[in-house]
C-alpha cells in the first residue's frame, strides 16, 4: 500500500477558511462561475483518465473496465446534464401565493455553504466525485476528504485536483479517523458521507453537534427474490455479474438470494456455469476479477466463510491472503437464515450465500423484520406478486429482473431509508438534495386596507372570517354562511366599531 500525505491540522484549518470565504464572497452563486469549475472537472475525469484507471488497480485490482463504466462514466454524464440543465434547475420557481399576494411568492434555488464530502474505499471514484460535482452545480464550496484505503486515488485527488478546479472551491484533505473527526469540529453546512453504518451514526452525531445537514449513502444487506415463474437462465447472469462486480464490494450487489426448492438447484447450476464462463476455472488468472481491498476486510470475509459447515459451499470458497483473492463462492443455506454469521450484516464480499426455502411467501416476514437494505431486487415476470412484494418489502432502490442497474440512471434518486441511509443523489437529484430552497414572499406596500381583517382587535366579526377560512362554513349550510361572511365584512371594512365596543360588536 502507497504511503499516503496526511493533512496537518494547519492544512485543515487553511483549507475550511479558504473554501468558507471562497463561499461567503457570493462567486459560486453565478451560473457561470459553476460552469466553469464543472468544466474544469470534466477535464480532469478526460485528461487524468488512466491516471485514476491505474490508481483503482493499484487500490485494488479494479479492471480498467469497471472503472470507466461504474466511476468515470457517471460521473461524467452528471457534469455533462448539469451544465445542459443548470439555468433550468437554478432558476426560481413562483408558486401560488394565496389570493391577498397572488404572484408574489418566489422559491430560489440557493446553495447551502461548505460541503465535506467523505468518500469509500470501493468505489473511491465514484462515491468521491460525484456527490462533489452536485455541491459544486449547486453552488457549494466543497472540503473532499478521499477514503485513506484507497490511497493511490487520494494521493492522485490531492496532487492534481487542484491543477483543474481552485483549492478554494474544492480543497482535498488526506487522512484518516483522527483528520476526520477534526473537520468535523469545524462549522460546515452540510456533510455528505458513504461508508457504513457504524461510522454513519458518529458523522450524524458529529454534525448534530453543528446543526449541519447530512447525506448518509450506506449500505446493508439487498435480497435478491427469485420468484418460480423467473426466467432462470437470465437471473443466474444478471445476479452473478452484480454480485462479482468490484469482488462483490458495492453497496448495492446482490447480499443474498432467496430462491424456492423447486428451482434452486437449476438456479445453482446456472451461476455456477456462468461463473466459470466469466472467470473461468481458475478466477485468480483472470484479469476481470477484482481483489479485496485490505488484508483486515479479507480476514472478515475468511472468518464468514468459515463460519458455515464446508457442504453448504458449493462453488469457489478458495482464498489467498498474499494476493487479497477470494474465488467468486456460492453458499447454500438451507431453511432459516436467522442465526448464521453469513446473514448477521453486510457481507460486501465475493460470497454469495442462496437461500432456499419452500416458498418465496414464508421467508416475508424475515425480511420485513430486518434492517431497510439499500436495494431489492425481484426477479419474475408476474406483476401481481412483484407489486405485492414492493408493498411488503422496503429497500433504498428496487430493479425487478436485473440489479444494480436503477443506480446508473440519472433519472432515478439514489439513496436509504433508515439503516442504510439518509437523502438521494444522482443527477438532479444530487442538486437538489445539496440546495436550500428559500422562500420569499414579496408583497407591495399598498392595499394596507386589506389586511384589517388580520389585526388586532380580534373582533367577533374578524373570528366569524377565520372560522370560515378554517371550517367553510359557520354551521347551517351555504346561504347562511355566504350572509354570516358579507355580514362580517361589512363590519369589519364598512361600519367598524370604535375600539372600545370590539368585544360587544
Amino acid at each position: 500500500m502507497t504511503a499516503l500525505d496526511f493533512a496537518t491540522m494547519e492544512t485543515i484549518e487553511t483549507a475550511v477558511t479558504a473554501t468558507r470565504q471562497m463561499y461567503l464572497s457570493g462567486q459560486t452563486r453565478s451560473l457561470e462561475f459553476r460552469k466553469t469549475v464543472l468544466r474544469g472537472m470534466l477535464r480532469f475525469l478526460e485528461e487524468e483518465k488512466e491516471a485514476i484507471c491505474e490508481a483503482s488497480f493499484k487500490d485494488i485490482h479494479r479492471p480498467k473496465f469497471e472503472t470507466l463504466v461504474s466511476d468515470i462514466s457517471i460521473i461524467k454524464k452528471d457534469i455533462k446534464g448539469f451544465l445542459k440543465n443548470l439555468h433550468r434547475l437554478a432558476s426560481p420557481s413562483y408558486p401560488e401565493a394565496g389570493w391577498i399576494f397572488k404572484g408574489n411568492a418566489v422559491i430560489r434555488k440557493e446553495p447551502k455553504g461548505v460541503v465535506l464530502v467523505i468518500g469509500a474505499w470501493n468505489y473511491a471514484v465514484q462515491t468521491s466525485l460525484s456527490p462533489v460535482v452536485a455541491a459544486l452545480a449547486a453552488g457549494n464550496t466543497v472540503i473532499l476528504k478521499p477514503s485513506e484505503l484507497a490511497p493511490h486515488v487520494a494521493q492522485l485527488f490531492a496532487d492534481r485536483l487542484k491543477h483543474y478546479v481552485d483549492p478554494s472551491v474544492v480543497a482535498v484533505i488526506n487522512g484518516g479517523a483522527d483528520e476526520t473527526t477534526r473537520l468535523l469540529e469545524y462549522p460546515l453546512n452540510h456533510v455528505f458521507y458513504t461508508g457504513n453504518g457504524t461510522v454513519g451514526r458518529i458523522i450524524m452525531t458529529a454534525a448534530a453537534k453543528q446543526l449541519a445537514s447530512v447525506t448518509l449513502e450506506l449500505g446493508g444487506k439487498s435480497p435478491t427474490l427469485v420468484l418460480p415463474d423467473a426466467n432462470l437462465d437470465v437471473a443466474a447472469q444478471r445476479i452473478v455479474w452484480g454480485k462479482f462486480f468490484n469482488a462483490g464490494q458495492t453497496c448495492i450487489a446482490p447480499d443474498f438470494v432467496v430462491v424456492s426448492q423447486a428451482n434452486a438447484d437449476a438456479l445453482i447450476e446456472k451461476m455456477k456455469s456462468t461463473i466459470v464462463a466469466r472467470f473461468g476455472t481458475n478466477p485468480q488468472k483472470s484479469d476481470s476479477l477484482a481483489r479485496i481491498i485490505h488484508p483486515r476486510h479479507f480476514d472478515r470475509l475468511t472468518q464468514v466463510l468459515q463460519s458455515v459447515s464446508e457442504k453448504w459451499i458449493v462453488h469457489g470458497g478458495d482464498t489467498d491472503r498474499e494476493d487479497l483473492y477470494i474465488a467468486p463462492t456460492l453458499v447454500k443455506v438451507p431453511g432459516d437464515i436467522e442465526g448464521f454469521k453469513l446473514m448477521d450484516e453486510e457481507i460486501f464480499g465475493p460470497i454469495l450465500p442462496i437461500i432456499v426455502v419452500p416458498t418465496i411467501d414464508s421467508i416475508v416476514p424475515s425480511l420485513v423484520n430486518r434492517d431497510t437494505p439499500l436495494a431489492l431486487y425481484i426477479f419474475g415476470e408476474n406483476k401481481h406478486n412483484i407489486n405485492k412484494l414492493l408493498d411488503q418489502l422496503p429497500s433504498g432502490g428496487v430493479c425487478v429482473n436485473n440489479v444494480m442497474m436503477h443506480a446508473s440512471r440519472p433519472s432515478l434518486p439514489f439513496g436509504g431509508q433508515g439503516a442504510s441511509g439518509i437523502g438521494s443523489y444522482h443527477g438532479e437529484h444530487g442538486f437538489h438534495e445539496l440546495t436550500h430552497k428559500r422562500s420569499v414572499l414579496i408583497t407591495s406596500s399598498s392595499g394596507e386596507a386589506a389586511l384589517q381583517a388580520v389585526y388586532p382587535p380580534y373582533t367577533s366579526a374578524k373570528v366569524t372570517l377565520a372560522e370560515i377560512d378554517t371550517t367553510g362554513s359557520t354551521g347551517g349550510g351555504i346561504l347562511k354562511t355566504v350572509v354570516d361572511a358579507l355580514a362580517a365584512l361589512w363590519r369589519i371594512y364598512v361600519s367598524p366599531l370604535p375600539v372600545e365596543h370590539a368585544k360587544s360588536d
